[in-house]
Formats: structure tokens, C-alpha cells, sequence
């Protein structure tokens, strides 16, 4: 999830950044003075690694609580539910999804948040109502650990270990192997430069930890790439779909034409990856997301603007797992519907199409739960019943379903 951003591709030889168009929070909101418990230390926090998602076990005014990690989300957001006749106080205003969806949300100061042994005081929440069937609701999590808290810390995360250290200490990673690079912080958010393709080098990409993809190009950039680069960029492009992408924080966004490419040659702080497929979204700012984590340990130096990404495997390249093509499914009007099909995807050519309604999997029902697909992750081949766009009942047998 993110804050609204432009992001904009430069050729590699021009490596200069760009302006962002930031929403900001309200100057009239009175915020109580924030702070950290502690100075000096560098606490290491375990966590959960679960379908590429960060699970924090935390605490929130003394309530026990599962955080999602979420470096692509200014500030926190917190279920609705821990604050409900509570008396909080509150104030409005709206927020921006990585789908691109905008709507009014409450926030509020909690009087603590506590990792570990670091307490947090009177950072800035939103109050989110995360409902039966919203992704991260369904990793059992009560909200999103955001930017603000971490903006004069050290952060490094290291899946491998499922450990997160963070640290005010300017050197305590001074020692660490790997290749730094500059980044930028834009409104909490982190920023780096990536060559997502041989001959192309974007300067504002996103480092979205509440992402589980690897790499995500905004509709913006492929636009551009298209007008300026046309004989390079169309042989990339290995299929095209209309409709709406995997749900975001607030749904699903709205029907467009997606494109699916495949990357000649991705570098992140000069380790190159490779069988890298990215897939086109609504949102204003491309980025990489935790699907990163598995190939290395990454540091975000925020007071320093430094980012710093090591490989577990000492290696210069990288193969990514050969995946099958999936596609969207999304919650609307209380209804599991499969919200995009790629047209050149074995879905398309049994027949699936945008707008069908899925019933069940492998005979059983998912009773319009979004969660219950998860159940299915894994299995190699699976029998759907769906209803078609004329009300009709049909059966598929695919060896993959919707994200």
C-alpha cells in the first residue's frame, strides 16, 4: 500500500530523480509528541514469513497484537476493532491504496507500540476496518507496521533467520557484505533506483515489503517506455488482459488494460536477475516487493538514505522460479470473481473470462470467503465451478487458480 507517487523511467545513462506529488496528512491534526523508549540499541525482533508477508508479533496499548511489516505505507494502520468503544480520538482523512483506490479513513495516536523491547509513543494509525475478506486479514494479521516509526532507525531484514534488527546506531551495519546504493525517502516511503530491463533504469521505485511480488511496473512507466522505446519494449510483452488486478488494502481498482512482460535483464544494486515477469498496475509508482527478501538479507538506512541488498548465495545472477500464470481474483459485491484472465493463458483457453463467479474448489465450497482459496495454494491441479456471465454453472480442471 502507498501514498500517492510519480514515478518516471530515465535511460541508464541519466540517472537524475524526479519530483513526487505526496498526499500529506492534515497540519490542523494536533500530534502528541512522538518518540523511542530507547537510545543506543540494536534489537533483533523475529518474525513469521508466510506467502511472502512479514508477520511482527507486537503489542498496541498493551493488547497483543500480529503486524504485517510494511516499508510501502507511510504510517501505521491498525483494525478497527482494537480502537471500537475504546474512546480514542480521532481525526479524518483520506488514503490512497497501491491499486490506486481512494478513500476517507479515521486516524488516531497510539499511546504505544511496542517490538520487542522498543516502545513507540504516540505515533500516528490509521483505524482500518480490514473485514472478512481482505488479503491481510487473511494472514491473521491485525494491521500494518508503516514508515513513520522508522525514520531515524537502521533496518535489516533477514528472511533466512526470519529476524528483523533494527538500530539508531549510525555504523552498526558498517561491516555488512554487499553492494550500498543511494535511495530516497519520500514521504516515509522508501525509494530506489532499479534496471528493471537491459536498456531501461528507473529512478523512483517503491520498496514495498507489504507487496508479495518481485517486481510491479506502474501503467505510467510502461507508457512511457512504449512511447519512447516502441522496437525494444514490444517484444517483451508476452501477454495482455482488461479487467482488475490481485486486491490491494481498499479492493480491487478499477477495469484497464494490463500488459505482462518479461525482463531481458533485471539489476538491483548490480546483482542481476533473471526469468523475471512483471505485471502492469493502476498505482503511481512501480516497486519491489518482498518476493526480494528470498533471494538476500536487505538493510534500509533511513536517517542515512542508504539501502544495501547482499544475496544469501554469493552469487552475481539469480534464475527466479519459472511460475504458472495465474489470475486476479477479487471480493465484490459479496462475491469471489475472477477480476482479469491473460489471453494467451490456458484459463483463457478453456474458456474463463473476467466477471465469473467462483463457487468451489476441488468440490468444496468457499462460501464467498476470499481466505478459504488459501487452503488450495500448492495443489497441482484443480477442479472449478464457477457462474458465467449468463448465469450459467461451469466446470473447469486448471492447473492453477487466481492470486
Amino acid at each position: 500500500m502507498t501514498t500517492t507517487m510519480k514515478s518516471q523511467f530515465v535511460p541508464k545513462k541519466n540517472l537524475c530523480w524526479v519530483l513526487f506529488t505526496l498526499f500529506l496528512f492534515p497540519a490542523s491534526a494536533q500530534q502528541p509528541d512522538k518518540g523511542i523508549s530507547k537510545v543506543n540499541f540494536a534489537d533483533t525482533i523475529p518474525f513469521e514469513f508466510v506467502r511472502n508477508k512479514m508477520l511482527v508479533s507486537s503489542f498496541v496499548d498493551g493488547r497483543p497484537v500480529k503486524l504485517i511489516f510494511d516499508t510501502g505505507v507511510t504510517s501505521m494502520m491498525i483494525n478497527r476493532s482494537l480502537f471500537d468503544g475504546s474512546g480514542t480520538a480521532l481525526y479524518t482523512d483520506s488514503i490512497r491504496d497501491a491499486n490506486g483506490v481512494k478513500k476517507p479513513l479515521s486516524y488516531t495516536y497510539l499511546k504505544e507500540l511496542r517490538l520487542g523491547d522498543i516502545r513507540f509513543h504516540n505515533y500516528k494509525a490509521g483505524c482500518w476496518d480490514m473485514g472478512q475478506n481482505n488479503p491481510f486479514a487473511c494472514e491473521g494479521a491485525d494491521g500494518l507496521i508503516g514508515g513513520e516509526i522508522l525514520q531515524t532507525l537502521s533496518v535489516k531484514i533477514d528472511v533466512m533467520n526470519k529476524r528483523l534488527i533494527l538500530t539508531d546506531r549510525r555504523k552498526h551495519f558498517a561491516a555488512e557484505k554487499g553492494k550500498w546504493n543511494s535511495m530516497k525517502v519520500m514521504n516515509n516511503i522508501p525509494v530506489i533506483a532499479v534496471q528493471p530491463f537491459r536498456k531501461v533504469h528507473e529512478s523512483t521505485v517503491m520498496f514495498d515489503t507489504g507487496s508479495d511480488g518481485f517486481y510491479e511496473m506502474c501503467n505510467d512507466i510502461y507508457s512511457q517506455l512504449m512511447d519512447r522505446m516502441p522496437q525494444y519494449i514490444s517484444p517483451l510483452i508476452v501477454d495482455r488482459g482488461s479487467g482488475k488486478s490481485k486486491m490491494g488494502l481498499l479492493g480491487s481498482g478499477t477495469d484497464v488494460l494490463r500488459y505482462r512482460l518479461q525482463s531481458d535483464e533485471c539489476k538491483i544494486n548490480g546483482v542481476k536477475f533473471t526469468n523475471v515477469f512483471t505485471e502492469t498496475h493502476t498505482g503511481s509508482i512501480s516497486r519491489i516487493g518482498a518476493d526480494l527478501l528470498n533471494y538476500g538479507l536487505v538493510i534500509v538506512d533511513y536517517p542515512r538514505q542508504q539501502f544495501l541488498f547482499s544475496p544469501y548465495e554469493k552469487v552475481s545472477a539469480i534464475e527466479l522460479p519459472v511460475e504458472n500464470v495465474t489470475f486476479p481474483l477479487v471480493f465484490e459485491e459479496g462475491r469471489i470473481k475472477i477480476g482479469l484472465v491473460w489471453e494467451h493463458s490456458e484459463a483463457w483457453r478453456l474458456g474463463l473470462r473476467k466477471g465469473f463467479i467462483l463457487l468451489q474448489i476441488n468440490g468444496e465450497e468457499l462460501e464467498n470467503d476470499l481466505c478459504a482459496l488459501l487452503r488450495f495454494k500448492g495443489i497441482a491441479k484443480k477442479s472449478v465451478k464457477v457462474i458465467d456471465l449468463e448465469g450459467n454453472e461451469r466446470e473447469f480442471v486448471l492447473d492453477t487458480i487466481g492470486k
